[in-house]
């Protein structure tokens, strides 16, 4: 019966270009049964999820749309924007972009016009159910803050939260939970299995035990396809927490690469690290680790110099050939290298091999003719990664995965000697994140040291020797060596 359908996709076709997307889609989303897709990076989960919010339509001629907002047929994608509010991880990096000094607060209160912006003031009682809604999931301490400042984790539980204020008929959620550490986590499925009463759920994710525990119709994708469609009760047994194996300890006795002192670093005028001190000798690699807010990312910005430590405070950054100290702030950019998670979507028109040598000039535009060296050496570094073939592909082509990786090769020209990644496997399918492990693992082994973020045990790959746990900005511990622990 049509009353109880929310949308439905009839042979759906869409095309980037030469390059097609979705092949031949049919699938229908009902009302009171969950939806989770499923297929590695690059399968056309993300693009399928903005077909059923009417945010990309199907190629001309090649399928057909229709929401069902009360019952009733609609092919106008208003209707899709109407009845679905989304929240993935590219909803992140925009709104961090697009309003950083928004506060929390005004954030959470776009999602009832689902606005960037506040146009209008809220009434009293949307002001008090955006405040009730925060307060029963732990997020009212996020209000006053700026998005700017939040964390990847934080921010993701405000737009989960945003999402669910105007109770959308299907909520469409696309690889958000890897960004929440594990007490959020579970705040968050709280919220979501409550949601659940009263809207359809159209999630995307690649790690089983992050989804909701609710029987879902699984509908697994493979370049484009639907090639099965099984019901499934989702009872996921909770996150583990499991080394990633033995690795070698490097020689405490090594030269100094990085040395922090007593650092304080203030973004925005809140402290966010507290007097740290650490040290990174030569044939070192870290993996960072902490909740939401612990200042993972910040630390990172810290060591990469973005960020300086404040008054009191030192850090001092060392060539790993001469010893000599490196001031010069090109140079520090050059040998401690910051991989992006993704490029501006300015720069998404370029092809693989034109977003690597980008890396040459420190920036994401081409700004000269790049000379014969330089590509030779931006197509090496792709082989580095596994990406030559991608080196032709425009970038918007190119799944979370297969960009990774060509960023990663970006972040190789000029041989660095420290790369600094910020959550490098998050929302990647497990081959993917098993490649992504064995190239961090062989770059190590080639010289070229790691500092990474993850927010997962089993993410840290065998050359992370030491980890490093931050608490709300402050060391817990940091040992050579040590298991590969999280404090959640």
């Amino acid at each position: 019966m049509t009353a109880d359908i929310l949308v439905r996709l009839d042979d759906v076709h869409v095309t980037f270009g030469n390059l097609r997307a979705l092949h031949g889609v049919s699938l229908t989303l009902e009302r009171g049964r969950h939806t989770v897709l499923t297929g590695r990076n690059g399968a056309g989960k993300s693009t399928l999820m903005r077909v059923v919010r009417g945010e990309q339509r199907p190629a001309p001629g090649h399928g057909r749309v229709t929401w069902y907002p009360e019952g009733k047929p609609e092919t106008s994608a208003l209707a899709g924007r109407d009845m679905c509010a989304y929240v993935g991880t590219s909803d992140l990096d925009r709104r961090r972009r697009l309003r950083p000094g928004l506060p929390g607060l005004d954030l959470l209160l776009t999602g009832f016009a689902d606005t960037d912006i506040l146009y209008v003031d809220p009434l009293p009682e949307e002001r008090e159910q955006a405040l009730c809604l925060a307060r029963e999931n732990g997020a009212e301490d996020l209000l006053d803050r700026p998005v700017g400042e939040l964390s990847r984790g934080a921010l993701a539980r405000l737009l989960l939260l945003r999402a669910l204020l105007r109770r959308p008929r299907l909520l469409i959620i696309d690889e958000i939970f890897n960004s929440l550490d594990a007490a959020a986590h579970r705040q968050m499925l709280v919220c979501l299995e409550r949601a659940a009463e009263h809207a359809g759920l159209l999630v995307a994710e690649h790690r089983p035990e992050d989804l909701p525990a609710l029987p879902a119709l699984e509908v697994h994708l493979e370049h484009g396809r639907i090639v099965s469609q099984n019901l499934r009760d989702f009872r996921p047994a909770g996150r583990e927490n499991r080394p990633g194996g033995p690795a070698p300890c490097p020689d405490p006795g090594a030269p100094e690469i990085i040395r922090v002192e007593n650092a304080d670093v203030f973004v925005d005028g809140r402290r966010v690290l507290h007097g740290l001190d650490w040290t990174l000798r030569r044939g070192e690699s870290w993996a960072v680790t902490g909740g939401n807010g612990a200042g993972k990312s910040v630390f990172l910005r810290l060591l990469g110099g973005d960020l300086y430590a404040a008054a009191g405070g030192r850090i001092t950054r060392r060539h790993p050939a001469g010893h000599e100290e490196v001031r010069v702030r090109t140079e520090v950019r050059r040998l401690f290298r910051q991989v992006p998670e993704a490029p501006p979507a300015a720069t998404r028109s370029l092809t693989g091999l034109g977003l690597v040598l980008t890396g040459f000039d420190e920036g994401m535009i081409i700004y000269r003719a790049p000379e014969e060296n330089q590509i030779q050496e931006a197509l090496r570094c792709l082989e580095v990664v596994e990406a030559a073939r991608f080196a032709d592909l425009p970038a918007h082509s190119l799944s979370t995965g297969q960009l990774r990786r060509v960023l990663l090769a970006r972040a190789l020209v000029g041989s660095p000697a420290v790369l600094l990644l910020d959550d490098p496997v998050a929302g990647l399918d497990a081959t993917s994140r098993g490649l992504m492990g064995e190239i961090f693992n062989a770059l190590a082994a080639a010289g070229t040291q790691l500092v990474l973020t993850a927010r997962h045990a089993v993410d840290i790959p065998r050359a992370a020797a030491h980890v490093l746990l931050l608490d709300a900005g402050r060391i817990v511990s940091g040992e050579a060596g040590a298991d590969k622990h999280f404090q959640c």
